[in-house]
């Protein structure tokens, strides 16, 4: 009773009649074996595909020993022995085909020209990453984007057979994994011969445009982030009507925006370098003419704070409890000159729960608490620390 895997032979088709062979509730939900599908299943790094049985949302699609399961709601009509119409949702469908034939003409391309292997591929609604088992240099990358896209232009197209283990032995493919039972083989012509058990497009100009997004090291080799298809041309938009948007709010154009964002970013940088000077010179103004323990500080910058408060301390001998205000209560800084900073937390903690840590000498966190509370919690601090 294997499920015929429709699939595997008619990648454009989206409706089909099937018998159910089990139906049964496991986990809140019905899982449904039929004895032929066109739902491709969680298989080989890709999603599912999406879609409806009998007028019911399939919400996964798993394999399993040659079955295919379909999660529905567990309250679906369905049981053995029914006939059922499937309808696969074709758009999504179709995203998962141009990004996952992007990938292999992408890897193919890796594998041909610097001998790096396909190591690992994820797709789903939102990601689609391919990791190699080599590093490739930001020029290599770019080198092989332009030749994916020049492979799409050419729109060749694609075969996905399935080989006698006679002919299989004839032939130079890519593999990730030792193939156990049918091999199916998919080929770009002329670029690229790879295993696999997924829906590719047709012909490789289906694709339609592939873009890389990012790329970063992965376990010694590297994972590339990319976009192909629709996916890529509403990528695109996006970020042009961003470059318009700036283009228009700083009166600039593709040529001055890259030199007025270096400006503004050097501006803002000697603007924060001037108010941190600022932010010192008013934070030794308070520390040196309070003769208080317990400071209630202006905004400042947490590092300029704890060096000036930390030197006070050891320069006077006074312990400081110093609290500064941000979104949710206080942040605060407890230095000690000779007692141990971390009964303060002990008791902050207890009081207040606030929440931080440090050293015998050190202590830094933050307190959801009016200033009368904390006020009240440091006349104790006084008297035992």
């Amino acid at each position: 009773s294997m499920t015929e895997k429709l699939y595997d032979i008619f990648p454009y088709e989206t409706e089909f009649e099937a018998t159910v062979l089990q139906a049964e509730t496991q986990d809140g939900r019905l899982l449904l074996v039929l004895d032929r599908t066109l739902f491709f299943p969680n298989e080989g790094g890709q999603s599912c595909d999406k879609g409806w049985i009998a007028g019911h949302a399939v919400q996964d699609v798993n394999l399993c020993d040659d079955l295919v399961y379909h999660s529905l709601a567990a309250d679906a009509p369905l049981r053995p022995g029914m006939q059922i119409h499937g309808k696969i949702d074709w758009a999504h469908r179709f995203s998962n085909m141009q990004q996952h034939s992007a990938e292999h003409l992408f890897s193919g391309f890796v594998h041909k020209r610097y001998g790096f292997a396909n190591c690992g591929f994820h797709l789903s609604d939102s990601i689609a990453t391919m990791d190699f088992d080599g590093p490739l240099s930001a020029a290599q990358i770019a080198e092989t984007e332009l030749s994916v896209n020049e492979a799409i232009y050419a729109n060749v197209p694609s075969r996905a057979f399935f080989p006698s283990p006679e002919e299989a032995k004839t032939l130079s493919y890519r593999s990730k994994k030792e193939i156990e039972g049918p091999l199916r083989l998919l080929s770009f012509e002329g670029y690229d011969l790879c295993a696999c058990c997924a829906p590719h497009v047709g012909r490789t100009g289906e694709i339609g445009l592939f873009k890389v997004q990012s790329f970063q090291r992965y376990k010694g080799g590297v994972r590339i982030s990319y976009l192909a298809g629709k996916r890529a041309f509403l990528a695109a938009r996006q970020q042009f009507d961003l470059l318009n948007r700036l283009f228009r709010d700083f009166s600039a154009n593709a040529e001055t925006l890259e030199g007025f964002v270096l400006k503004l970013r050097e501006e803002l940088s000697a603007a924060k370098s001037k108010a941190l000077s600022v932010q010192e010179k008013l934070l030794r103004y308070e520390l040196e003419r309070c003769g208080e323990s317990v400071l209630f500080l202006p905004d400042v910058d947490m590092n300029t704070a704890r060096e000036l408060i930390t030197s006070h301390t050891k320069e006077t001998g006074r312990n400081l409890f110093c609290f500064i205000p941000n979104d949710k209560g206080y942040r605060y800084i407890i230095s000690t000159a000779v007692s141990d900073a971390r009964q303060a937390q002990t008791l902050l903690q207890t009081r207040l729960h606030a929440k931080g840590g440090g050293s015998d000498r050190l202590i830094m966190g933050t307190v959801d608490a009016a200033m009368e509370e904390i006020q009240d919690v440091c006349t104790i601090l006084s008297q035992t620390l």
